[in-house]
């Protein structure tokens, strides 16, 4: 199974609140993720598959596994889609999720508010 990383080359972010704000410089479309989503965001400073993202979402959250993996693989396949994410070429072990998460289980999402060019020149 492929792994995947950070597009550090094409690839903004911040981390504020449990919630990260990412742009794409690129294309100047911005997005956010939830704390899910944020926490494997961070995961994925190191090349990982999706198969050890949903191991370590599921340990964190102390959820099923059957049910973390398709919630996984989706927002890989988002990531991916936007360019945010590019095949890694090592695979590091699996992370421990030594801390719980505060909030209950929410998939992780991703969501595209627009483009910031397009934002900005229309003086909104």
């Amino acid at each position: 199974m492929p792994a995947y990383v950070l597009n550090r080359d094409k690839v903004t972010w911040r981390v504020v609140d449990d919630e990260a704000v990412i742009v794409h410089t690129d294309t100047s479309d911005y997005f956010s993720l939830n704390a899910s989503g944020t926490w494997l965001w961070t995961l994925l400073e190191v090349a990982r598959t999706p198969q050890e993202l949903g191991a370590a979402l599921s340990a964190r959250y102390r959820h099923a596994a059957a049910e973390t993996t398709p919630d996984v693989d989706a927002f890989v396949a988002q990531l991916t889609s936007a360019g945010l994410l590019v095949p890694g070429e090592t695979v590091r072990a699996a992370p421990s999720a030594s801390t719980p998460a505060r909030d209950p289980y929410e998939p992780p999402q991703l969501v595209k508010f627009g483009n910031l060019e397009t934002l900005i020149l229309s003086g909104e």
